[in-house]
Formats: structure tokens, sequence, C-alpha cells
């Protein structure tokens, strides 16, 4: 078993303790909570978990896990760019290039600071798993994370989501969405993804922009 903190993104209520066995999934934890209508994340600014995905052999015993609504996960109550301009400001106080006086403040040159992308492919970065003929994982957003898979992978992939949100029937692109019975839909692309990271980012995209519509 493991012991874990979860904390109610926006609320001044300390972090409740929850212990939780090996198969638990995000909708266990936030359903004995009474945090329905919840998503549970490992950070404020990480995408959350899927509802039924197994959060067990994700988290180490002691994290501190956060449960936010769903607009609240992964963003922020500033614009994009004032969040990112406050970030920079941090940043530059961390670094010590800012000095505060008594009536401005001034920003001196820094070094410029190059930061390397990742190399691990998104696919892996987003928690998906490949087995031998097929890839398994969710489709991660700041709305809600769902459950997927993608067939046929040496030759051309087909992308499948399960159970996908009823906001999507809002989108253009409702249409290339096939069901395939139990809940499973295979998405149509106008042109085949490159590779499997193209294809789980082009999804995301679609969901992002149907809860925006």
């Amino acid at each position: 078993m493991k012991d874990l903190l979860i904390k109610v993104a926006g609320s001044e209520e300390p972090a409740r303790d929850v212990t939780i066995k090996p198969g638990t999934t995000a909708k266990d934890i936030l359903e004995g909570l009474g945090l329905k209508g919840y998503l549970l994340s490992k950070g404020p600014e990480d995408p959350p978990f899927g509802e039924s995905e197994n959060v067990y052999p994700l988290v180490e015993n002691g994290s501190k896990l956060f449960a936010s609504l769903p607009a609240e996960v992964g963003g922020t109550l500033l614009g994009p760019s004032a969040h990112s301009c406050l970030s920079k400001v941090i940043a530059w106080f961390k670094e010590g290039s800012i000095t505060v006086t008594s009536s401005k403040i001034m920003i001196e040159p820094r070094n410029k600071i190059v930061v390397e992308r990742s190399k691990k492919p998104y696919w892996q970065e987003r928690g998906w798993k490949r087995h031998r003929w097929m890839y398994t994982g969710y489709y991660r957003t700041r709305y809600g994370s769902w459950d997927g898979k993608i067939e046929n992978i040496t030759c051309y992939p087909k992308f499948y989501i399960h159970n996908p949100p009823s906001k999507l029937q809002q989108h253009p692109h409702w249409e290339c969405f096939i069901c395939r019975g139990r809940r499973w839909f295979l998405i149509h692309f106008k042109q085949n993804p490159r590779n499997i990271d193209s294809g789980i980012i082009q999804v995301e995209r679609i969901i992002n922009e149907a809860f925006r519509i």
C-alpha cells in the first residue's frame, strides 16, 4: 500500500491523507474523497490522470497529488502572456539579475540560458506503453484524459479513443470519429500522421479545441 496526500487546488483546507492499494484508479481516489467532477494530477501544471487509470504504479509512497476542477488543471488565473511574464520575473529574482530599490526595479543583463528539449518521444512523455502490436495510453489535456490505443503500428497506425467527451460532438472534425463498438471510436485523419507522436498531438489538440468552442 502507498500513503498519499491529496490537496484540493484553490482550497485553504489542508491536504488529506489517503492510503491506496494496487489497482486504485483516479476515480476511486476522487470518489472516496467526495470530489466528484474533479480531476487528479501530480501538479497544478501537469495533465490529469485518466479516470480509469491505475494510479498506484505511477506515484511514490508519500507523494502529494492535486485535485482540480477541469478548467483549472494545466491552467492559471492569469492569461498565458501574464503568466509567462510572471514566471520570467520570478526566474530573474532567483538568478539575482533583478535589484529592488526603494522606488524602482532594475533589470540587469544576464547570460543566455539554453534549455535542451527532452530526447524522449512524446508518447513516452505522455505515459503511453508500447506492446507488440499496439500502443496504449491516454490522450491528456487540461480538461481531462481519455483512454486510447493505437493499432497497426508497423504500417499505417490507426488511432482510437474510448468514450470521447461529448464536447467533441460540437467540433467540425467530429464526423472523423467513427464508432467501432463498445464506445471505441476510430479517428480518421485527412492525412495520415507521420508518426505516433504527431497523431497523439493532433488528437489532444482537437479535444482542447472542442472544449474552447
